[in-house]
């Protein structure tokens, strides 16, 4: 059943690659004021079509939390029947996502600790066109029904008035993402980083990669078990929706420096190669499987070759360490068997870096400054919770240290193999006192509605029976 583009909202199915972007927090008022402000903005609301001339100066789309839902009014039946992990939220699952300490709820950001019923997000070509479509949003709430409670801007990092596109640690961001079946992406012939045949963006088939199944990312289709999974009733409610994660992640720029200056006569290659061990990737892009000694300009500019490569022949992490950001978040085959371990574990990564670029040659202020991350998945729990906790988890039995993930956790140690030799001389470099170079600053779950089921709300039509 092929995907109706026009029923789904846009930002689950494409990266919108625009360079601005404002996330719009709203809390809701009374039902039938809620549905009609709901209502005004429906039809505005940025659908999944192939953009036959051009993108255009913005989108606007929409999510819910839970307590959208009951601030809607809808029926108590098919609340109760959303996901365990959705109706809890972000916050009750802290332990799960390791906010501890400076991650903690209590140290989010004011608009994170309380609640947030809907979130709106505004991706635009230009800041001006931006600043139009939040006006017009401004005046479509402030007509009734609900209240902005906080707005997050966020938008690809600019030097000079020259674009990026890499974060706040320097590297390379948005490279790979999942391709599934009936996407946009696995549709359209028109480039080769859209094309089906993208290597590495899927899973390991017997003939090479092949695109994920569409219930991993949309609802309502089925997953990689040929499974239709359970839905809240009525199913046409979830139908061809997606569950978002939204978290603002605070970076730590001058830690991060200071730490590879600190570390960098301690290891053979110095500062670039050991921050390339604990990302997975040189700051260009190159994969440390594909090119462990240096970076190599002609792999990471070139689409077909960027992600194109497994694991089976480095399983002690001599090329790209086991517990590098990159393995860790997507271990390909590493954990045997194929892909099949890792395939019902991908997520679509959104998102922005937010606050001001810090030049290299001069001393980091307080500036905020960090990444909005948004993953966008069918099962928030053995998606994105698995990917935040349970590879997390395997440092009990790999040879990593105490502690996660390097750059994205709260990682206190770290073990970095040499090469081949030293390891069989049990040399390797011990990696002490990594400060935390990410702290979360607040964030929630979310649905991402279908527009038939935003209209459904709006209509009060919703039935479980």
């Amino acid at each position: 059943m092929a995907l109706d583009l026009s029923d789904i909202q846009g930002n689950p199915l494409r990266g919108y690659r625009l360079p601005f972007a404002r996330y719009v927090f709203v809390n809701l008022t009374d039902p039938e004021a809620a549905r009609a402000l709901m209502g005004r903005i429906c039809m505005h609301i940025t659908n999944a079509e192939i953009w036959t001339e051009g993108k255009p100066s913005s989108t606007l789309n929409m999510a819910l939390s839970r307590t959208a839902l009951r601030a809607l009014a809808l029926p108590r039946a098919t609340i109760e029947g959303m996901p365990d992990a959705f109706l809890e939220g972000m916050r009750a699952r802290a332990d799960i996502l390791g906010d501890t300490g400076r991650s903690a709820p209590e140290h989010w950001d004011e608009v994170w600790r309380n609640h947030v019923d809907v979130m709106f997000s505004i991706n635009a070509q230009t800041s001006e066109a931006r600043k139009e479509r939040f006006e017009w949003l401004s005046s479509c709430i402030n007509a009734g029904g609900g209240e902005i409670v906080g707005h997050q801007d966020a938008g690809v990092l600019q030097v000079n008035g020259k674009f990026l596109r890499t974060e706040h640690f320097g590297y390379s961001d948005g490279i790979s993402q999942p391709i599934f079946d009936r996407s946009p992406q696995s549709q359209s012939k028109i480039t080769a980083a859209s094309s089906p045949q993208h290597p590495g963006s899927g899973k390991l088939g017997a003939d090479g990669w092949e695109s994920i199944a569409t219930w991993e990312f949309i609802l309502g289709h089925p997953n990689e078990s040929k499974e239709l999974p359970a839905t809240p009733k009525p199913p046409i409610f979830t139908h061809s929706g997606s569950f978002m994660v939204y978290r603002k992640l605070r970076q730590n720029v001058a830690a991060f420096r200071a730490y590879f200056e600190e570390w960098d006569a301690r290891y053979p290659g110095g500062a670039e190669k050991l921050r390339a061990k604990f990302v997975g990737r040189w700051s260009d892009g190159t994969p440390l499987a594909l090119s462990p000694e240096t970076s190599n300009q002609d792999i990471s500019s070139d689409p077909m070759r960027v992600n194109d490569f497994i694991y089976n022949d480095d399983s002690e992490g001599l090329k790209c360490p086991l517990g590098a950001h990159l393995r860790r978040m997507n271990p390909r085959d590493s954990m045997g068997f194929g892909s099949d371990l890792t395939r019902i574990r991908r997520i679509l990564r959104r998102g922005l870096p937010y606050g001001t670029w810090a030049d290299e040659n001069v001393p980091v202020d307080n500036t905020d400054r960090g990444v909005v991350f948004m993953a966008l998945n069918a099962s928030i729990t053995r998606q994105f919770e698995f990917v935040a906790e349970a590879m997390g988890e395997l440092r009990q039995r790999l040879p990593l240290g105490r502690g996660a993930r390097p750059c994205y956790w709260k990682l206190r140690s770290w073990y970095i193999h040499y090469s081949r030799r030293y390891l069989k001389r049990g040399r390797t470099l011990f990696c002490k006192d990594i400060p935390a170079f990410v702290e979360c600053a607040g964030g929630d779950y979310f649905f991402v509605p279908s527009i038939t089921s935003i209209r459904m709300m709006v209509e009060g039509s919703i039935d479980p029976r």
